[in-house]
Parts: C-alpha cells; structure tokens; sequence
C-alpha cells in the first residue's frame, strides 16, 4: 500500500516538472514575442509625430473639429435636398447672370 502510494505520488510529482518545464516555455514564447512586438511598436513610435498637447489645447481643437464637422453635415443636408424653388433660384440667377454678361458688353462698345 505504502508502495503504491510512492508510485502515485512519484508521477505527480514528475507530471508536475513536466508542467512547470512546459509553463516556463510558455512564459519564455510570451516574453519573446512581447519583446518583439513592443520593438515593433517603438519603431512605429519614432515614425509618427509626437503631439504634446496639454488638456485644454486638445479640448480647443476636439471642439473646433466639431463645429467643422456640424458645418459639414448642414452643407451636405443643404445640398441632399431639392425643392422646386431651388431650381426657381438656379434659373433666376442664370438669367441675372446673362443679363451682367450683356450689360458688361454693351458697355464695352
């Protein structure tokens, strides 16, 4: 009985080694790549400019971004939607035009 208790308690043991051995490769492969990837990230670093900004000089720009981006989408709003009156104004001011062009060159004679 003693005997079968050694045995068993024998195999733990090396299944534990060989855990651990497989944990500290584990550990090794994780540390490797973590180093090659913080190197890649380094390199990246160095390539993109550095913008030291302080908090209120990036809340001026976040909000004028914004506003931009505001303006923006009422421009697209504007020009997404058609009415009849839009294309009344196109056609009056077409003909406006034509009457400046004819005005400049009766005036030119």
């Amino acid at each position: 009985m003693k005997r079968e208790i050694k045995d068993v308690l024998k195999n733990y043991s090396d299944e534990e080694r060989e855990l651990e051995n497989k944990l500290h490769d584990s550990e090794y492969v994780r540390y490797e790549i973590k180093s090659r990837v913080n190197s890649m990230t380094h390199e990246n670093d160095e390539s993109t400019p550095n913008y030291n900004l302080n908090s209120e000089a990036s809340l001026f720009r976040n909000r004028q971004f914004m506003k931009d981006l505001e303006k923006s989408k009422a421009r697209l709003r504007t020009f997404s939607t058609f009415s009849p009156t839009d294309q009344e104004l196109c056609d009056i001011a077409k003909f406006y035009r034509s009457l400046l062009t004819r005005a400049e060159r009766t005036a030119k004679l």
